[in-house]
């Protein structure tokens, strides 16, 4: 029941808050262009906040707190930030042939990148909620990937410092990660089958944020050799914040 409400009211708070950002008039085919400066600092520090949230969310499930629930919502969710349903409606219900800089390969990043956020919130958030009425035990073989998790999100300002060194950064704790889930998964097994999915699930969820990842760069890597003048920095830069606020996850969302 924990777990239910958990994502109802997420995933809510984001369609409330990605209502604004679509054109009805329009049919809703596209999303508009209403991501101003002072939005786009709104949603860096609810990436930056992040990691604080997760980690008292976790010390209050283990001490059977429900207030966990409340920060659980506001951290996970980026305070309603629409991260993975724009992702999912950019994906599914925005043309290529009408948006200029929305290619054909970015509808299928988009996808990738949008069920990964949303299975990588609902395995996240099932551990908060089994944590929380005892059903898992928040051993070390449970906490160490969830601590390796939240170092990573730790770095997220890099990105927009220097991106070539944040990306270097998640990929050493993304196999940290990964090699902690994978080492650790008969303990998991052991400690509730509940644990074990939520793992598994968590390692779909990064695969899937990998795979979106690696096309991005490729796509990005013909361009710079055909038009190298359309893909300078400044150009990347303005390209990538024109689209509505979860294009910020398009790489290594983890």
């Amino acid at each position: 029941m924990i777990w239910f409400v958990l994502l109802l009211t997420g995933f809510g708070m984001e369609a409330f808050f990605l209502y604004p950002f679509v054109s009805s008039e329009e049919g809703m085919h596209r999303i508009k262009k209403q991501w101003s400066h002072e939005t786009e600092l709104r949603w860096r520090m609810a990436q930056f906040a992040f990691p604080i949230f997760a980690l008292v969310s976790l010390g209050l499930a283990a001490h059977s707190n429900h207030l966990c629930i409340l920060t659980t919502v506001l951290g996970l969710w980026k305070f309603g930030f629409p991260e993975s349903l724009t992702f999912l409606y950019d994906g599914i219900f925005v043309p290529s042939s009408e948006h200029e800089n929305h290619p054909p390969h970015r509808r299928i990043e988009n996808l990738l990148n949008g069920f990964g956020v949303v299975i990588h919130h609902t395995s996240a958030s099932s551990i908060i909620a089994f944590v929380l009425v005892g059903v898992i035990t928040p051993s070390r073989n449970v906490m160490d990937p969830i601590f390796i998790l939240i170092l990573q999100h730790c770095f997220v300002m890099v990105r927009y410092i220097h991106e070539p060194t944040y990306i270097v950064v998640c990929l050493v704790l993304e196999a940290f990660f990964e090699w902690a889930v994978l080492s650790h998964f008969e303990a998991l097994c052991a400690n509730h089958w509940t644990t074990a999915v939520a793992g598994a699930t968590m390692l779909l969820a990064h695969w899937l944020f990998l795979i979106a990842g690696a096309i991005y760069l490729f796509y990005k890597v013909m361009l710079s050799h055909q038009s190298p003048e359309t893909t300078s920095p400044a150009a990347l830069l303005k390209s990538a914040t024109r689209d509505v606020p979860a294009i910020e996850e398009s790489v290594l969302s983890v």
